[in-house]
C-alpha cells in the first residue's frame, strides 16, 4: 500500500505542441530517455514525429528536465491520447533531491535512476555504423559544397538547371549508399536489448540529426 507521502507525489509534464498550443499531462512512465504520457482530450493535439519544445518535466512542481522532446508512439483510446517522446540530455541536476526529507521522490524516480545507470552506454556495433554514417555525410557536404563553390564561380551558366542535373546524376548513388549504410545500422541493432532501445535511439538522433537538416 502506497503511504500518504508517496500518493500526495506527482510526476507530470508541459510543453508546446508545433502550433503553440500550450499542454500540461501527468506521467504514466519514465525513462532515462523516454517519457510516457496521458492527455485527457479526444482530439489528437499531438502528430507522431513531432517535436514538443519548451518540454518540463515536473515531480512534485519541482523541474527535473527542460528541453526539447520527439514523438515516438501515439495510442488513441477515444477518451485520452497516450503519448510516448523521446527525451534529449536535459536533465537538470537531480543532487537537491537529496535535501527533500520524504522518501516519496526517491521511490517515484527509483526505476528511473536504475534505467539511468543501466544505461548509460552505446553498444560497439551501433558506434562503428553511426560514426561511418557521419563520416560519409560530412564528406558528401564538403564535396557538394566544391561543386557549389565552382558553380558560384562559373559566370554565364544556368545554375538552378546546373544543379538539377547534377541531382538527377548523383542521386542513384547516394541512396545506395544509404541503402547500404540502413542494411549495416540494421544488423548493428539487431542484438540491442528492449530497454536499451530508447538510448540508442536517443544517441543515433543525437549523431545524425544535425547532418539531415
Amino acid at each position: 500500500m502506497s503511504s500518504p507521502e508517496s500518493a500526495q507525489s506527482m510526476i507530470s509534464i508541459s510543453c508546446s505542441n508545433s502550433q503553440g498550443v500550450d499542454l500540461v499531462a501527468n506521467v504514466l512512465k519514465l525513462q532515462r530517455y523516454s517519457v510516457v504520457f496521458e492527455v485527457y482530450n479526444p482530439y489528437s493535439i499531438i502528430q507522431a514525429s513531432e517535436v514538443l519544445r519548451d518540454f518540463r518535466i515536473f515531480v512534485d512542481q519541482r523541474v527535473i528536465y527542460a528541453g526539447k522532446a520527439t514523438v515516438s508512439n501515439l495510442v488513441n483510446t477515444g477518451i485520452f491520447l497516450i503519448c510516448e517522446v523521446m527525451l534529449e540530455d536535459a536533465w537538470i541536476d537531480v543532487d537537491v533531491f537529496g535535501q527533500r526529507k520524504t522518501t516519496s521522490l526517491a521511490n517515484q524516480l527509483d526505476g528511473f535512476f536504475e534505467d539511468w545507470s543501466r544505461s548509460n552506454a552505446i553498444v560497439d556495433p551501433v558506434k562503428l555504423v553511426v560514426a561511418e554514417a557521419e563520416n560519409w555525410f560530412v564528406g558528401v557536404q564538403k564535396w557538394l559544397g566544391r561543386i557549389d563553390l565552382g558553380l558560384k564561380s562559373s559566370p554565364g551558366v544556368d545554375r538552378e538547371e546546373m544543379e538539377m542535373n547534377i541531382l538527377s546524376e548523383l542521386k542513384d548513388g547516394v541512396n545506395e549508399r544509404l541503402f547500404e549504410l540502413l542494411i549495416d545500422f540494421k544488423g548493428a541493432v539487431e542484438d540491442v536489448g528492449e530497454d536499451a532501445q530508447a538510448m540508442h535511439k536517443s544517441y543515433v538522433r543525437r549523431q545524425l540529426h544535425p547532418h539531415l537538416l
